[in-house]
């Protein structure tokens, strides 16, 4: 008996760990098919037209949107509905708007967003039957001329994205030896995303040169305005 007791315990032992590591882990993911499926399931209380399937498949962008084509002309009002929220949110992706974010100012990405469902026929979920299906084939084919392309270039980078890039070497920038008081750089980037011009405001001499050589390195993500240019704070 007490044999047997023992070997219990051990069997309990290794099975333990295990056991934890099972329910510690993760649901697997579900594929595209798989939320397809789940489309209608739990819409959100206060926003009906969400559903965790919807979200889901917009996080997986443009993929995501060609799987629900079929559904924009689902006999079933909600179906419709969700359908073209999970369309609208992953092009919208796409474009560059960002959950919690919405789109980056200045980039542009909000108008062509809005050019291409009025291009693509406006889709309404409650529409008639002949403009939904206008729609879908419509939006069959600009998918499949974007589904592996990149996404268009902003207009300007992002107050953001420039004020990341300027991060790594600020350290550099402020250990540079310069009288106490403000200092302001005026740094101008190329379409290429390329500092080509750096005003320094508050420094001069061998301060602003030891600033402005730090500041050289900086780079953000090409856009297609002839150029841009942005007013920063260099704060000890």
């Amino acid at each position: 008996m007490v044999r047997l007791v023992v070997v219990l315990f051990v069997l309990a032992t290794l099975a333990s760990p295990a056991l934890a590591r099972a329910q510690a882990a993760p649901p697997p993911a579900r594929t595209i098919p798989e939320l397809v499926l789940h489309l209608d399931d739990d819409p959100d209380e206060l926003h009906v037209d969400f559903t965790p399937a919807v979200w889901a498949l917009c996080e997986h962008g443009l993929d995501g949107a060609a799987a629900v084509l079929p559904l924009l002309e689902a006999p079933d009002t909600m179906t419709r509905m969700h359908a073209s929220r999970a369309l609208s949110c992953a092009v919208s992706r796409w474009f560059g708007w960002q959950p919690g974010h919405g789109y980056a100012p200045g980039s542009g990405a909000e108008t062509r967003f809005e050019a291409a469902w009025t291009a693509n026929g406006a889709y309404a979920w409650d529409a008639d039957a002949g403009a939904r299906h206008a729609s879908r084939v419509l939006w069959e084919a600009w998918i499949a001329a974007h589904l592996h392309a990149a996404a268009p270039r902003p207009d300007e980078p992002s107050t953001d994205a420039v004020r990341a890039a300027l991060e790594p070497v600020l350290p550099t920038v402020r250990a540079c030896p310069h009288d106490p008081g403000p200092v302001r750089a005026d740094l101008t980037f190329a379409p290429s995303g390329a500092l080509v011009r750096v005003r320094l405001h508050g420094v001069r001499g061998a301060a602003a040169r030891c600033m402005q050589q730090a500041l050289a390195s900086v780079h953000v993500a090409p856009f297609t305005r002839p150029s841009f240019t942005l007013a920063v704070s260099i704060d000890r």
